[in-house]
């Protein structure tokens, strides 16, 4: 959440980046040295960290983008939507097969955060001292074989 706007609102942080693919690769490569694996995790690491603040200071795209979209219905009912909102990478952009959400308050024991769509999983996970508590759900998948997954 964006705590600097009034009322605070939500963002997208997408952990989809070039550097988490390459950190993947290398991962999973055999023979590879482990220092080269973990200067891979740092640099995904610090993408990830860049795009969290960069979100978190209002540059995100995503709630900009769906708030364009749901004023233009209300504006404008019945008519079709602009071409941006039909896009297939549009489509995409807003089909979260996993998202995920932290509570920053260790002191709860469990906190949940449901799928965003309905063929997705949400996992709510805290952060403690000496360990990490998630909760995770779907509407019509097997939160329970995911988990065990894990």
């Amino acid at each position: 959440q964006t705590k600097a706007f009034l009322h605070g609102r939500t963002e997208a942080a997408r952990s989809a980046t070039s550097e988490a693919a390459a950190f993947l690769k290398s991962w999973t490569k055999p023979g590879l040295e482990p220092s080269k694996k973990l200067d891979a995790l740092r640099k995904a690491l610090a993408a990830h960290s860049s795009m969290t603040k960069e979100a978190a200071q209002g540059y995100g795209v995503d709630r900009h983008l769906f708030a364009l979209c749901e004023l233009f219905k209300q504006e404008n009912p019945g008519a079709p939507v602009p071409k941006i909102f039909q896009d297939l990478a549009y489509r995409i952009l807003g089909t979260n097969t996993l998202s995920t959400s932290n509570c920053g308050n260790p002191s709860l024991r469990f906190f949940g955060f449901g799928p965003v769509t309905p063929q997705g999983f949400g996992i709510g996970y805290i952060i403690k001292e000496d360990a990490m508590h998630f909760m995770i759900t779907s509407k019509h998948r097997q939160s329970r074989r995911f988990a065990t997954c894990l």
